[in-house]
C-alpha cells in the first residue's frame, strides 16, 4: 500500500505495531508524535496472506485513536473485510473512519489523496464514505492488470524487526 504513493507527492511512513508487539499506547504515542495527515490501516496478515478479520478491532481502534488525537487527521481502512463489511463499519455510532478502500487500493489510494486534497471524492471508484445522505460506496474498480507495475515499498521496512520462524533463521515481509 505505501509503495503506491509517490514520495515526491507523500511523506509515507509504515509503522508495524503487530509486528513489533506494540500496545495501543505506544501507538498513540507514535501518532502523537508524527501527527500524520492520514492514517491507514488494513486488514492483512503478511505472514500467512491471510484475510484477518480478527484484527479489524485493532485496526479501527488505531483510526480511533488518530481521531482523538486529532479531529482532522483522515482515517482510512483497507482490506478484504472492510471491502464487504464497509456499511458496518461505517454504520458504527462510534465510527471514527473516514473511508473505506474497496477491492485492489493500489490505485485506489493515490487517487482518493488527490480527491480529498481537491474537495471532491465523489468520482474516485473503489471506496465507501459517509455522504450528506448517507453511506456511499462507489462501484469497485476493474483488478489491476500489470501486477508488475506495483512498486512494494520495502525500503521503508525495517527488517530487522522482522523475524518469524517460518522457515528456521528465515525472514518474511
Amino acid at each position: 500500500m505505501a509503495g503506491a504513493l509517490s514520495p515526491d507527492e507523500h511523506d509515507v511512513s509504515i509503522f508495524d505495531a503487530m509486528n513489533q508487539d506494540l500496545t495501543f499506547d505506544d501507538v498513540r504515542a507514535h501518532i502523537q508524535e508524527v501527527r500524520p495527515d492520514y492514517v491507514i490501516t488494513m486488514d492483512y496478515l503478511p505472514v500467512t496472506g491471510a484475510i484477518a478479520t480478527a484484527t479489524v478491532p485493532a485496526a479501527l481502534k488505531v483510526l480511533s485513536i488518530a481521531k482523538e488525537i486529532d479531529t482532522h487527521t483522515v482515517t482510512i481502512i483497507a482490506g478484504p473485510h472492510p471491502t464487504f463489511m464497509y456499511e458496518e463499519i461505517l454504520e458504527d455510532p462510534e465510527r471514527s473512519t473516514d473511508y473505506v478502500l474497496r477491492g485492489e487500493m493500489e490505485e485506489t489510494l493515490p487517487e482518493l489523496l488527490s480527491a480529498i486534497e481537491a474537495g471532491d471524492v465523489a468520482t474516485v471508484r473503489g471506496i465507501a464514505y459517509v455522504g450528506d445522505a448517507g453511506i456511499v460506496a462507489t462501484p469497485i474498480r476493474p483488478h489491476i492488470k500489470d501486477l508488475d507495475s506495483l512498486r512494494p515499498a520495502w525500503e521503508l521496512l525495517d527488517w530487522d524487526t522482522y523475524h518469524y520462524n517460518i522457515e528456521p533463521w528465515g525472514r518474511m515481509a
